[in-house]
């Protein structure tokens, strides 16, 4: 379905709420029958790796053949994805109708004097509306921003709360530190539960987790970084061992070696609580997990790649998975940027892996304009231009490429979809 469509079923809701706690979601699902309570989650929040840690996640027990919630943001192709089980899109009709009754609740706060809830919080109740109406066995819950104030926390305790990687991203809603950002993605660990995370976490981002862990009650996991071993990455996805098995990702970039890493603790957690997943339901899953707009490929004669990295720590986690694709040929960036993102130190990240920038933007009023980008990177790139059409720009880059060069859409996942949309 249309995004706007959807925005016309949302009623004008502001896309962000105050921090003010989550009375209205709360309500809001309180008015539909709290179907959230009818549903076990896995809660994933974290700054880089969610989307893929939450994809592997359901696509193993979709194979073990339960019966599968994914609830994600952002969307590439259209609203649908953000709701899917066993790796369908939630239909038009479907979506129309829960949107309804959502928008329904949504008028009877206002007129009861609790307030209009914001966008997130409609479509994230829709989601836990449509999810017990498909009686699903169990549901991928990713958080949209922070956690604690999110309006996925609204659930009980989760069979597993996951906290991907940590970085600076969303500073001015979530504190201008790891320390203040871990903090607010902490808010899913709720009383007497089980966290799991990777031990490779900044300093103190980790302590934070630790110390709200204790204090919740929860068993703590960490994932050893030492517990991988045989690890191969290429441009073709990754291979490793854990725990005496050999598995393999589709996947790129090493990075997904920790998201699968994470997904494989949270299963083997999963299967001490009961669930019945079998080895080859976890190897058939991680291989045949698809992510859009993660180290995705789009054409081979040139090489187009597209990565919606869109942060220090996820342009650094691009470079080092580009290298894997480059080796060394001449290399072209596609790039747009968003304002309210860390945009000159995500820059900086990428100098130094290519000299060649086409700057572009994108249709969304968050986009950063190309001559502000030019500006804002003075000095990283020695061979910048802009192009305020996606599609041309891309069309620039490859021939600037030539056939044996790479070229890179990278940035804003707004950019890749229109991007895969029209080019």
């Amino acid at each position: 379905m249309e995004y706007e469509k959807v925005q016309a079923l949302l009623g004008g809701a502001k896309r962000f709420g105050e921090k003010a706690g989550l009375i209205k979601p709360a309500r809001l699902s309180e008015l539909l029958g709290n179907p959230q309570t009818q549903l076990s989650f896995v809660h994933i929040a974290g700054t880089n790796g969610k989307g893929s840690t939450a994809a592997y996640l359901s696509n193993v027990l979709m194979r073990a053949g339960y019966t599968v919630g994914l609830y994600t943001s952002p969307f590439i192709y259209e609203f649908n994805e953000r709701m899917r089980v066993n790796g369908e899109n939630i239909s038009d009709d479907a979506l129309l109708f829960v949107m309804e009754k959502v928008r329904a609740a949504a008028e009877q706060m206002k007129d009861e004097g609790t307030g209009y809830p914001t966008e997130f919080d409609m479509i994230t109740a829709a989601a836990f509306y449509y999810f017990a109406e498909m009686q699903c066995d169990i549901v991928v819950l990713e958080v949209g921003l922070g956690g604690r104030f999110d309006a996925t926390n609204i659930i009980n305790t989760p069979l597993v709360s996951v906290i991907t990687k940590l970085g600076l991203d969303h500073t001015q809603y979530l504190g201008d530190t790891i320390g203040k950002i871990a903090f607010e993605k902490c808010g899913i660990i709720k009383e007497g539960g089980v966290t799991v995370t990777l031990s490779s976490q900044n300093t103190e981002a980790l302590a934070v987790i630790q110390k709200e862990s204790e204090e919740r009650n929860n068993r703590l996991i960490l994932c050893e970084k030492e517990e991988l071993s045989d690890c191969k990455t290429s441009g073709d996805g990754n291979q490793f061992s854990w725990k005496g098995t050999h598995y393999r990702t589709s996947l790129c970039g090493a990075y997904q070696l920790e998201n699968a890493h994470l997904a494989l603790c949270v299963l083997e957690e999963l299967k001490k609580q009961g669930f019945a997943i079998s080895e080859d339901a976890v190897k058939q899953g991680l291989y045949e997990t698809r992510w859009s707009g993660r180290m995705e490929k789009i054409s081979e004669s040139p090489l187009v790649v597209i990565d919606g990295a869109h942060n220090p720590d996820g342009m650094r986690a691009f470079v080092r998975a580009a290298k894997e694709f480059s080796k060394g040929k001449k290399t072209v960036c596609v790039v747009a940027m968003m304002k309210d993102k860390e945009v000159l130190p995500t820059l900086s990240e990428l100098s130094g892996f290519t000299d060649t920038v086409i700057f572009t933007t994108v249709e969304n009023p968050r986009a950063m304009a190309p001559e502000e980008l030019i500006e804002t990177s003075k000095g990283l790139f020695s061979d910048c231009s802009m192009c305020d059409n996606p599609k041309e720009a891309l069309k620039q880059a490859v021939k600037l490429a030539d056939r044996e060069g790479t070229v890179f859409v990278v940035g804003s996942l707004y950019l890749i979809r229109e991007i895969k949309e029209k080019a």
